[in-house]
């Protein structure tokens, strides 16, 4: 649907003096509305919109400094832009009161058709872009109302699908598990790796959908507040205590800030990074671990440092690429999301997220925060 154009108000109490502005104003791309005294002009400002009133400054009953100061006082009609229109040069102490009554400008009798039309013509361009530009933001809003409804309704569907396909998976899990025991020696070895083969596709699945789940709850607002790296890598170091046992691995953190952000986010944000440290570990060789912090300017600069099996220089920045695999699961278990969530979380706080790592010479996980 066409908008329509925008409108010129002429305000003066001499008819000749309407018939005039419109005949120089008639071949210009806006609708002409007449107004012979003050009264008139106020009432059609509250019937629509104005891009702007030209306003004769000599009339009975209300002269031009009365009706704009009238209109600046109503939230309806105070940014019309007001250009007055006199006969008379008016002296400072005139000038200075049709300023501050809301003009933008004076043009004298008899008026210069050229500098009339020039000057609506910047308004009538401003109007169109302000009216543009308020189309666009209201786009942007319904677009984001539609992008929330989105993300809402994605977030119900991921923990409703999370719920309802982990309990068949349990089941699943729990019935081989028993077949496994009930069979004992009695089962043949082919039978026997295709019982653990299904035991652990079944767990890949499981942590696959932990880490969509993981991945959803990214889409919720952040909630920030004052963090202490060093109590959460306590924390991530003592859940992965099975792992860091099991693997013979050293964990060494240095001092650790205080950093304002999400303490559930950079919780995960560590975990996930100290944790692809400890799987992608070089055979035979003790996993070592490193953590630190250094304050440069207004960041603070996180190191997650390993000696594992590294990464090629070609693979630095894919490898934060949603379900990005570089080996196969068959090597190295794993969604593929692991990297992808660190790096949305580093991003929701404003920061950024690198590696600096070659085959063979371990990795480091660079990570960026506000201070």
């Amino acid at each position: 649907m066409d908008q329509p154009k925008p409108g010129v108000l002429l305000v003066d109490d001499v008819e000749a003096n309407l018939v005039a502005l419109e005949a120089l104003l008639g071949d210009m791309d806006c609708e002409l509305t007449r107004a012979h005294g003050g009264n008139e002009a106020l009432r059609h400002m509250l019937r629509r919109e104005f891009a702007v009133m030209l306003l004769d400054v000599q009339m009975p009953e209300m002269d031009g400094f009365e009706v704009a100061q009238h209109a600046r006082s109503n939230p309806r009609t105070r940014d019309v832009p007001i250009i007055f229109l006199t006969a008379n040069h008016e002296g400072e102490q005139g000038m200075l009161r049709g300023y501050g009554t809301g003009a933008v400008d004076f043009l004298w009798k008899p008026l210069n058709p050229d500098v009339l039309r020039a000057k609506v013509r910047v308004f009538l361009d401003l109007y169109l872009g302000r009216r543009r530009l308020a189309d666009e933001v209201a786009a942007h809003k319904r677009t984001l109302s539609a992008l929330e409804l989105a993300n809402e309704a994605l977030r119900h569907f991921t923990n409703a699908a999370s719920h309802d396909l982990k309990a068949p998976l349990r089941t699943m899990r729990g019935f081989l598990s028993a077949l496994g025991e009930e069979l004992g020696e009695r089962i043949d070895p082919q039978a026997r790796d295709y019982l653990q083969r299904s035991l652990k596709a079944s767990e890949r699945m499981d942590s696959l959908l932990d880490s969509l789940l993981g991945y959803a709850r990214l889409q919720r607002p952040i909630a920030l507040g004052d963090v202490d790296c060093a109590a959460l890598l306590g924390q991530v170091k003592s859940d992965l205590g099975e792992r860091i046992e099991r693997t013979r691995a050293e964990l060494v953190c240095d001092a650790l800030p205080h950093v304002r952000g999400d303490g559930d986010r950079l919780y995960q944000l560590f975990l996930n990074l100290i944790g692809n440290a400890l799987k992608f570990r070089r055979d035979g060789e003790q996993p070592t671990v490193s953590v630190s912090a250094t304050r440069y300017g207004a960041e603070w600069m996180f190191c997650v440092a390993d000696n594992g099996i590294g990464i090629d220089a070609k693979h630095r920045q894919t490898v934060f690429d949603a379900f990005t695999r570089l080996h196969s699961t068959s090597s190295y278990e794993g969604s593929g999301l692991g990297l992808a969530i660190c790096k949305q979380i580093v991003e929701q706080h404003h920061g950024r997220i690198w590696v600096e790592s070659n085959p063979g010479g371990g990795s480091h996980f660079y990570v960026a925060l506000p201070a």
